[in-house]
């Protein structure tokens, strides 16, 4: 008996000292639902374990709590374990994407340059803005609202700052632009004319000086660009008043100073041409009779005496105001056959003011054109214009003058231009 009871009594203190498995009492985060970047504290509490982990990370671990930073959505799990078993608990962390920071696409003034007291406009483009702010260096205005900002009278050149916030947690919190607009001196100017009462048919120079660096000048019609020259010549027909217009350095900032003509009606009526004494191989004259008053007159372009030709060409200055070209302008017998190279016109562009003459023989292809002697080597026809005034048309001073009797032949100058007025 007593035997039996030793065995038992053995027994039982070998099932009583038998390990148990670790259990875990807790295993929790201080937030399960945070946005990307945010750190999450991990606690546990338990009790028999030889070894801790918590996957996917940290890995093994010994004491609570645990940060971890987790960028997406992420199930932790804690495993507590000893020679005797194991235990599991999991948390769910729910893990939102970091809102996206405010971006400012441009920030400007326009017109970058102004007068003093000039109006200028900002503008901008934003996005994920919650607030909008712009500040001049002395006041900041909450511009969340709106589209632009004008600010009708700017007296100095200002720095403007816009600052625009995002949403709560993103990174940057905010971010920033500059835009600068400029207050610049008005160009200085004068502007003069030769006369400000003439005749009809008089001519007046215009001039004009000053800081400006391009100028224009505008009849109340039409606007002609100058650049940098500083001077014109016009003819007006009435009453007019120019407009001079100083344009800055960046073209922003510009002004304007006005100047009338008054006009003396002096209406031409005939035309009176006359011819040119000088001698030489051609001569421009007029042989058909012009009733008085003649305001269609037709001139010829003849030898003086048999020449032999095989180009030609004339440029005489004139007033197109006074005239135009009618009726037809030929070559006669001097040029003839398909496409001629030849051309009678009054000029425009760098030949403005300036009847252009000029015709060349065809050769074959293979050989260049022959000479020949025409009694008529070209005509055409002036027309008076009805709004012209009295004064001289051509006088053919300055006139460009060439002919071309050969291939080896030098062109001489001689071809005599007469005198053309409106009276």
């Amino acid at each position: 008996m007593k035997r039996f009871l030793f065995i038992a009594a053995l027994l039982a203190g070998a099932a009583c000292s038998k390990k148990s498995p670790p259990k875990i009492n807790s295993f929790s985060a201080d937030k399960t639902d945070i946005t990307d970047g945010d750190t999450v504290s991990l606690s546990f509490d338990v009790t028999g374990a030889t070894s801790l982990t918590i996957n996917p990370t940290p890995g093994t671990v010994t004491t609570s709590p645990v940060a971890v930073t987790p960028h997406v959505s992420t199930v932790y799990t804690l495993r507590a374990a000893n020679d005797a078993g194991a235990d599991s608990k999991d948390v769910s962390i729910n893990v939102k994407p970091m809102p996206t920071a405010a971006q400012i696409s441009y920030f400007s003034a326009l017109p970058s340059q102004v007068a003093p007291n000039g109006q200028v406009t900002l503008t901008w483009s934003v996005a994920r803005a919650t607030s909008i702010k712009i500040y001049d260096g002395t006041t900041t205005v909450d511009v969340t609202a709106a589209s632009q900002l004008v600010v009708p009278q700017l007296a100095a050149t200002t720095r403007y700052t816009m600052t625009v916030t995002g949403a709560a947690g993103t990174t940057p919190a905010s971010v920033t632009a500059t835009a600068v607009a400029r207050v610049v001196a008005l160009p200085q100017i004068t502007f003069n004319a030769s006369s400000t009462s003439i005749n009809q048919g008089d001519k007046v120079i215009l001039s004009w000086d000053g800081t400006a660096t391009s100028w224009s000048l505008s009849d109340g019609t039409t606007t002609t660009n100058y650049g940098p020259l500083k001077t014109a010549t016009v003819e007006p027909a009435a009453n007019v008043t120019y407009t001079l217009t100083g344009i800055g350095a960046i073209g922003s900032v510009s002004v304007t100073k006005s100047l009338s003509i008054t006009v003396n009606p002096s209406q031409g009526t005939t035309l009176v041409y006359t011819a040119p004494t000088a001698s030489a191989t051609l001569k421009l004259v007029v042989t058909d009779a012009c009733p008085n008053p003649c305001t269609s007159m037709i001139f010829r372009l003849v030898p003086a005496t048999t020449v032999s030709l095989r180009g030609v060409a004339l440029n005489i200055p004139l007033d197109a105001a006074r005239v135009s070209l009618g009726g037809p302008a030929t070559f006669g017998t001097f040029v003839t056959g398909t496409t001629p190279a030849a051309k009678i016109v009054i000029g425009t562009g760098p030949l403005k003011n300036t009847l252009v003459l000029g015709a060349a023989l065809k050769g074959s292809g293979t050989a260049p054109a022959g000479d020949v002697s025409p009694p008529e080597v070209a005509h055409f026809t002036l027309t008076l214009n009805s709004t012209s005034g009295k004064g001289t048309v051509f006088d053919g001073t300055g006139a460009f003058l060439s002919i071309r009797s050969s291939a080896s032949s030098p062109p001489p100058s001689s071809i005599a231009v007469g005198t053309l007025v409106v009276q």
